[in-house]
């Protein structure tokens, strides 16, 4: 198996749930990728506004609870989840993340969690639905580790969605960008 970010295969894991079934569904899962990997675990919820985060603090801790022998840290964050979600996954170094499956909300233009996350997030995005199971989750995660990564930019094989290359040259590019514009508006251009 690939070595991941943290040394091992999915040493980090990110479940994030907003409480619903299929949440519940992807929480049950990750919990049995955690005890089968040794990893530790980080349950998240994204709230909607702070008033709502004291009782989600204390189910997610509810929840970590239940399994004393896992290391299970919890987290709550705040503003879009999908990008909440990838923010804590990029500070936490996580090798995996598992979400439930979003349901339509009917939005006209509409880009939904996974899709947010497959797209900014450095690692695995594992996405759940009711009646999956852990044996089905642990041969789509051995599938996945047996296949080549390749960077989203240049293409290359690669571990991380973008390569370490790219990433420097992207972030040059917009340091450098960010600079003129700051001196165009210093000289007043």
């Amino acid at each position: 198996m690939d070595q991941m970010r943290s040394g091992r295969p999915y040493g980090v894991i990110l479940c994030a749930t907003r409480f619903t079934p299929t949440c519940n569904a992807a929480v049950e899962i990750a919990l049995g990728i955690a005890r089968r990997f040794g990893s530790r675990l980080v349950l998240m919820h994204v709230a909607e506004r702070r008033a709502a985060a004291p009782e989600a603090s204390r189910r997610l801790e509810a929840l970590a609870a239940r399994v004393p022998d896992l290391a299970i840290e919890t987290a709550i964050a705040y503003g879009e989840p999908g990008h909440a979600v990838a923010r804590t996954a990029l500070h936490e170094h996580v090798d995996l993340v598992v979400v439930g499956k979003a349901r339509s909300s009917g939005a006209l233009v509409q880009l939904s969690m996974e899709e947010v996350l497959a797209r900014t997030t450095p690692c695995f995005v594992l996405t759940i639905d009711i009646g999956d199971t852990l044996a089905g989750a642990m041969a789509h995660l051995e599938n996945t580790l047996k296949t080549e990564l390749h960077c989203l930019v240049c293409a290359k094989e690669s571990a991380a969605r973008i390569c370490r290359s790219c990433s420097t040259r992207i972030t040059a590019e917009a340091m450098g960008h960010k600079h003129r514009i700051d001196k165009a508006a210093s000289t007043g251009r």
